[in-house]
């Protein structure tokens, strides 16, 4: 199919945002970070794991800049997987718990199936400072619009890419009443993210958004420059009294390396992403299928889980069937 630059219809970008379009996979989760955006999928893949099998480590759900949350301690899993190597040590200081650098699970797909920039690429791909379940990215989208529109010629044209929880929220409508074609990778849930995420991702030449995130890095990793610019916004949670501003010193570093307009990656931006991504030092397959087969027989029911494959199984065949005969 001939990827055309005019984005999704309204109707695609709600299917594969609803929950009723979900497919989460035939394994029983059992931490929702370890899962997301494909990556229990992948981590099964990568250690040659049982598909249907529960993960009983905890993940690193993207690039955290190192900070450690309080939910990567306080929980029942068995290991740690993370990133970089100041996360790894930031880590040991407040948890015994085994922790283990990995190599990032979406490099390991990109590079796993030979995933790369087309060769006819142009433009460039946004990702807008995204908001979640419990925090709400804030900044005026259409000043955003107006500096994408302002980018140089070279970049354009532009197109975004958002977050579930912002489409949910009808903000698509804005960037597509105003010009702007809108993507979406769907469900963070939804196994095929990944798939629809680099699907996107490999037809441009540019990457930007107003925020550092993981697709920041994802981009430079496979050899598109990306740059930090438009206003950043600021996050608000309902969950707490005032805006949070905090940032530690790698996102400070981030910033400072990404900020402006790049057409080519440098030297320090690409060490920077090697760093984070952990592309250097990680565990083998071996390995990492060792630590998942030692947690899941610590903790694994195989029988639960076995019957619990089954019946996604047979519910998977049954929606699939039924959606054929309304084609």
């Amino acid at each position: 199919m001939t990827f055309d630059y005019q984005g999704f219809s309204e109707d695609h970008l709600l299917k594969i945002c609803s929950k009723a379009d979900l497919h989460t996979g035939f394994a029983k989760w059992k931490y929702g970070v370890t899962e997301n955006y494909s990556q229990g999928r992948i981590y099964r893949e990568y250690a040659r794991f049982p598909k249907w099998k529960s993960l009983w480590v905890y993940s690193e759900h993207g690039i955290e800049f190192d900070i450690v949350g309080q939910h990567e301690v306080d929980n029942d899993a068995e290991a740690l997987f993370v990133f970089s190597e100041g996360k790894l040590q930031n880590y040991k200081k407040v948890s015994a718990k085994p922790v283990y650098q990995v190599l990032h699970p979406f490099v390991w797909y990109r590079r796993a199936y030979g995933i790369q920039r087309e060769k006819h690429a142009k433009g460039t791909i946004a990702f807008p400072a995204h908001s979640t379940a419990h925090w709400d990215s804030i900044f005026d989208i259409y000043a955003y619009i107006e500096q994408l529109q302002s980018l140089p010629e070279e970049m354009q044209p532009v197109c975004v890419c958002l977050y579930v929880d912002d489409i949910w929220k009808g903000r698509h409508k804005i960037f597509m009443e105003s010009g702007i074609p809108v993507y979406s990778a769907g469900n963070a849930r939804d196994i095929r993210f990944v798939d629809r995420y680099y699907e996107i991702l490999r037809h441009f030449k540019y990457a930007t958004s107003n925020f550092i995130g993981s697709y920041s890095f994802y981009s430079v990793e496979m050899g598109i420059p990306f740059s930090l610019h438009g206003d950043i916004p600021l996050f608000y949670s309902s969950r707490r009294d005032d805006w949070d501003t905090t940032l530690s010193d790698p996102e400070k570093e981030a910033r400072r390396l990404f900020s402006g307009i790049y057409l080519n990656i440098t030297d320090a931006q690409k060490e920077f992403v090697t760093s984070k991504l952990n592309l250097k030092e990680h565990l083998s397959r071996e390995e990492m299928r060792q630590i998942l087969v030692t947690a899941y027989d610590k903790k694994g029911n195989v029988y639960k889980d076995l019957i619990k494959y089954s019946s996604r199984r047979i519910r998977f065949l049954v929606k699939r069937a039924l959606q054929s005969l309304h084609r």
